[in-house]
């Protein structure tokens, strides 16, 4: 009778564990990799979706879908009307928006991934200077370079790597997007003649873009919110009257410290800010770096360089009005009662930011 009971607990407990399984098949599947987004000639967006040829003849075959629809989860059922396999969005690498689409504001665009799982929160928001669906076109016939989606991940992870441009993913940008006294910046890209090229990165106040900095900037702003990659950093040091060429000096920006402190003087706004960069001496002429006064100079002049390049930047921000840094952040987690009296947008265009900068050099090469 026991032996009985067990049996009839056995295959009653089975059938509580049997469930309906969501069965997908890899080969029947559609990829999306790419998707780019960009204003149609209507009231619509045209959308560009792109997914791997999956054979043993197609290494390199990519499928590229051009719609125009009023949402991306629109857009994709309308790609799966045209594509032999079903399209599904947890594979896809980057978003690559126009800079006109990215100036009218993005967080609405990206409400299909904040709300569906499938849709992966790690994809990396591009702007392109230019038209994302020529961009993606024009990618597919690089024979010297691998897939799009690959090679488009590729040229930004190793630019992420070395500093010159952001990572900046949805969960990245939702985060800065909603902090009070915070700004995203994305990277920025451009279709070449035979490539594509990073050129820097948009610059955002909210969701919307306002500007733009190229890639020498963009490293310099990295290291001021703590985020130095193994960038190089070129300053000028003389031209040749013979050659008639302007040579560069090359140092490598290895580490930084920085130092911030706010101060609020009768309700004005000052932000002072201190960077101490150790750097490598990378290319330069032969003339004593081995002495100590000629160390001493160097080290001035590269960091007044360095300086006049942020004095630059921040008043450009301060002008569109991006604070990626985190200034009002700041603010409001040290003078809270302050930032609660302030439109921290007006304040923050009239504040007054003092950079101070010194420069290490920790090697001056491998022959002295």
């Amino acid at each position: 009778m026991n032996k009985i009971f067990k049996i009839m607990i056995l295959f009653l407990t089975t059938l509580l564990l049997i469930s309906c399984w969501d069965q997908k098949i890899y080969e029947k599947i559609g990829f999306v990799l790419n998707i780019g987004i960009e204003k149609a000639d209507n009231d619509m967006m045209l959308i560009t979706l792109t997914n791997p040829v999956v054979g043993a003849q197609q290494e390199r075959e990519v499928e590229i879908i051009t719609t125009t629809a009023h949402s991306l989860r629109e857009a994709r059922e309308q790609g799966r009307l045209i594509s032999p396999k079903n399209l599904e969005g947890g594979k896809t690498q980057h978003i690559l928006l126009s800079s006109e689409m990215a100036e009218g504001g993005i967080h609405n665009l990206l409400e299909v991934f904040q709300r569906d799982p499938i849709n992966p929160a790690l994809v990396q928001i591009v702007v392109v200077d230019g038209s994302p669906h020529e961009l993606m076109k024009a990618s597919l016939t690089f024979n010297d370079k691998p897939r799009s989606a690959f090679y488009i991940n590729q040229l930004l992870e190793n630019n992420i790597t070395n500093g010159y441009i952001p990572e900046t993913r949805i969960y990245n940008f939702d985060i800065a997007h909603f902090a009070p006294g915070l700004d995203p910046i994305t990277p920025m890209i451009k279709l070449e003649e035979n490539g594509v090229k990073i050129i820097g990165s948009a610059l955002f106040s909210g969701d919307k873009m306002v500007g733009k900095i190229d890639t020498k900037l963009t490293s310099l702003l990295l290291a001021a919110m703590g985020k130095l990659g193994k960038s190089s950093y070129f300053i000028s040091n003389y031209y040749d009257e013979k050659l008639k060429i302007e040579f560069y000096t090359a140092v490598l920006l290895r580490t930084v410290k920085r130092k911030i402190e706010i101060e609020i003087r009768e309700n004005n706004l000052a932000i002072n800010m201190m960077l101490t960069f150790d750097i490598t001496l990378d290319d330069h002429t032969w003339d004593r770096t081995d002495e100590e006064v000629t160390q001493n100079t160097l080290e001035k002049n590269i960091a007044k360089a360095i300086k006049a390049d942020y004095l630059q930047l921040f008043n450009y921000m301060q002008e569109v009005g991006c604070d990626p840094v985190g200034f009002g952040d700041l603010v409001r987690a040290k003078h809270n009662k302050y930032w609660q009296s302030i439109e921290w947008q007006e304040i923050y265009k009239d504040a007054e930011i003092n950079i101070d900068v010194v420069v290490d050099i920790k090697q001056y090469g491998a022959i002295k």
